[in-house]
């Protein structure tokens, strides 16, 4: 069951998005007619989506009863946490949102994407923080 949700809320970037995708009733009207963002949840990704489940990773690596587990839970946190980095530093910014398909920035009519989004922003620096703590990162 777990391997079936990466699957399907992974994207292309690595990052990861909701599941399952919102119908259109589902989304927001002003997304849809004012920002241009019909498909705001469906098409975008959210990077701390993504840096939240890294800390879940780095719990799960660091309180599991199986070395196994932990192994694994362990070098897919260091992963993403290095995917994160290298996205952020490419785009400049710890966006809000990026591109599903790559990690590029999207643009919009009436909505400019703030590339300082303090739950991203929070998000990089708890990961970080805690994986300096534990020793994970030189």
């Amino acid at each position: 069951m777990e391997e079936t949700l990466k699957r399907r809320v992974a994207r292309a970037t690595g990052l990861l998005n909701f599941d399952p995708p919102y119908t259109r009733k589902q989304i927001f009207w002003v997304h849809r007619f004012f920002f241009s963002n019909g498909e705001y949840h469906n098409q975008f990704v959210w990077p701390w989506v993504t840096l939240q489940n890294i800390y879940v990773k780095i719990k799960i690596a660091t309180e599991h009863p199986d070395a196994a587990v932990c192994a694994q839970y362990k070098d897919e946190a260091i992963d993403d946490f290095v995917r994160m980095s290298k996205i952020f530093k490419t785009t400049g910014g710890a966006y809000e949102i990026l591109h599903s398909h790559e990690a590029t920035i999207p643009h919009a009519k009436r909505y400019q994407v703030p590339a300082h989004f303090m739950g991203s922003l929070a998000g990089y620096v708890g990961v970080y923080r805690k994986m300096k703590t534990l020793g994970w990162l030189k």
